[in-house]
């Protein structure tokens, strides 16, 4: 469920996260810049091992989970599943900058965003199209009230 303290451990996440001097690279995301920000989110290995025994596995849920989150900060701000997702295409095109309209918090959720897809995909051997299938399915279900 997304509620206050969700998008408060979810900001504070960015914020670590914008420390790492890769956070922003661009076009190829930051695997260590995810890393960082899912370990403020509570995923060490620790907790991994605890949910379950299979790393790759609960890796997708946190992940996953952190995509449906992302999706409802995007939707604080102003912007549409779509939209981030739009931004994090943005962001793999080297030499398309941003729009000029985009706020800071804004990227920074794009970059979130794409940092953590890129840590399930090199990491764990996690599908980025799967986690966002994922995200979206528990932001709509979220969304309703399921």
């Amino acid at each position: 469920m997304y509620d206050q303290d969700v998008r408060t451990r979810l900001e504070n996440a960015i914020k670590v996260m914008v420390r790492h001097p890769d956070a922003r690279r661009r076009p190829l995301p930051s695997a260590k810049a995810g890393r960082l920000a899912m370990r403020e989110l509570g995923m060490t290995r620790a907790a991994r091992r605890q949910e379950s025994s299979s790393g790759a596995y609960s890796a997708f849920i946190f992940i996953g989970d952190a995509v449906a989150d992302a999706y409802h900060l995007a939707g604080e701000r102003g912007l549409s599943p779509e939209g981030l997702d739009a931004l994090h295409e943005t962001r793999l095109t080297a030499d398309q900058p941003f729009p000029g309209d985009a706020a800071s918090d804004v990227i920074d959720l794009a970059h979130f965003f794409g940092n953590v897809l890129h840590l399930g995909a090199v990491a764990y051997d996690l599908c980025p199209e799967a986690l966002i299938r994922h995200g979206l399915l528990h932001f709509n279900a979220e969304r309703i009230g399921l």
